[in-house]
């Protein structure tokens, strides 16, 4: 593992803090002691949030349905940024509220009152319910979300001080490494987990502006109903790994009535 991750970072190495990066901070001025966030489906809005803001310690929560990426997000972000503590907690299923809503209070009870106006809740599309009981029982003063182009905007909901934005310079990430934090393996053509089968033929990019990942499967002409409905089913399980909203994802060539019925409504299809 530990030689991937090196591999990933050797012609990715980190350019020095520019004034720019350094005024990254709290709605105070100062940088944050502490930020708490949900994992969601997309890694690039954590990745953001990170390499973004000034701070030196970040407790991400997240439920056991996303159990599954914290295998490789914990190694990603201690290989990348070993001076900062980033930890992953676990709560309660979304399909169990009244617990998750519980387990935060709990684990968020004995916080220090001295932290709340340098600490912040980072929320994204689809973790806003815990967000704002992470930002109630934390008392934190400001949120932080991730906008169009890879800003981050930091703001008060009580209104109480002005918003601002924050650029993130998307091209400190590569391709590789922002798959690779999601456990994803890209060889040019195919995609694959580290002991799965590869996919079928796909073409993946990522554009450092918007900060998405693009996913693009050919159907050649004359081929096999079943051939169209595995990249069908490969291309609606990548929808659900990265996310609605972390990705575009385009299918082109004709399919059969079983592929279109199986395809998720986040694909682009594209006739011959």
């Amino acid at each position: 593992m530990a030689g991937i991750f090196a591999f990933l970072w050797t012609n990715a190495k980190k350019p020095p803090l520019s004034k720019d990066t350094l005024s990254h901070r709290s709605m105070s001025g100062k940088g944050y002691d502490i930020i708490y966030a949900i994992v969601g489906d997309s890694p690039i809005p954590l990745l953001a949030l990170v390499e973004g803001i000034e701070c030196s310690s970040f407790t991400f929560f997240y439920t056991p349905e996303k159990s599954n990426k914290i295998s490789t997000l914990g190694p990603y972000f201690e290989f990348r940024y070993p001076e900062k503590s980033i930890g992953f907690d676990e709560i309660p299923s979304m399909n169990e509220p009244s617990e998750q809503v519980l387990a935060i209070a709990e684990k968020l009870g004995e916080i220090d009152s001295s932290q709340h106006n340098s600490s912040a809740v980072f929320v994204t599309a689809g973790t806003s319910t815990m967000a704002m009981s992470l930002w109630y029982h934390s008392q934190c003063r400001d949120w932080i979300s991730l906008r169009d182009e890879l800003k981050l905007k930091i703001w008060n909901p009580t209104g109480a001080t002005e918003s601002k934005s924050i650029p993130v310079d998307g091209s400190q990430f590569t391709l590789q490494q922002i798959l690779f934090s999601c456990g994803w393996i890209y060889d040019g053509t195919h995609l694959r987990r580290e002991a799965d089968k590869k996919s079928e033929k796909i073409k993946v990019d990522y554009n450092p502006k918007s900060g998405k990942l693009s996913f693009v499967a050919e159907i050649p002409p004359a081929t096999d109903d079943k051939v169209g409905e595995k990249i069908v089913s490969f291309m609606s399980a990548l929808v659900h790994e990265f996310g609605h909203n972390g990705a575009n994802y385009e299918i082109r060539g004709d399919l059969s009535r079983r592929a279109l019925n199986l395809m998720h409504n986040s694909i682009n299809h594209i006739k011959s």
